[in-house]
């Protein structure tokens, strides 16, 4: 499925796809490609390069997404 997002004072709409699946009676979203950029394919980059820069450890990440959520749920208090 898509979507066209019209912007105040912009001509062209941003276009984004949402690619959704089903698994028996509920559905879940997949992906968000907003004008071509991929989340799920920005994420799986961003987490790969900092397992990387943590020495291919999956703690490192898990690390850098604690911190992150509990700097967003700082700002939002």
């Amino acid at each position: 499925m898509f979507s066209e997002i019209e912007r105040p004072g912009v001509a062209k709409p941003v276009h984004v796809d949402w690619r959704v699946g089903t698994n028996g009676a509920s559905y879940k979203l997949l992906d968000v490609i907003v004008e071509g950029a991929s989340l799920s394919n920005t994420l799986r980059s961003d987490f790969g390069s900092i397992v990387r820069q943590e020495g291919n450890q999956i703690g490192g990440l898990l690390t850098a997404l604690r911190e992150k959520t509990e700097a967003l749920k700082a700002e939002h208090n």
